[in-house]
């Protein structure tokens, strides 16, 4: 999973916009049996937000890891 974190940096995984209606800006991609959720830090560096496996409710645990629930 780190190689996977190094590549965002590099274009080299594909990730999709966070929906908008969530109101952050970030992005997201699938990893094996997991979703990585990641945004651009205000000093250029990537930040993991979270990290969710498919079996977690990913709408609910998102809003709560961005305080948004």
């Amino acid at each position: 999973m780190f190689a996977a974190f190094d590549r965002i940096a590099t274009h080299g995984i594909v990730s999709k916009p966070i929906p908008a209606e969530f109101g952050i800006e970030g992005y997201f991609f699938r990893y094996e049996h997991h979703f990585v959720y990641w945004r651009m830090l205000s000093n250029g560096d990537i930040g993991i937000v979270t990290i969710l496996h498919e079996r977690m409710h990913q709408i609910e645990r998102f809003r709560d890891d961005f305080g948004l629930g």
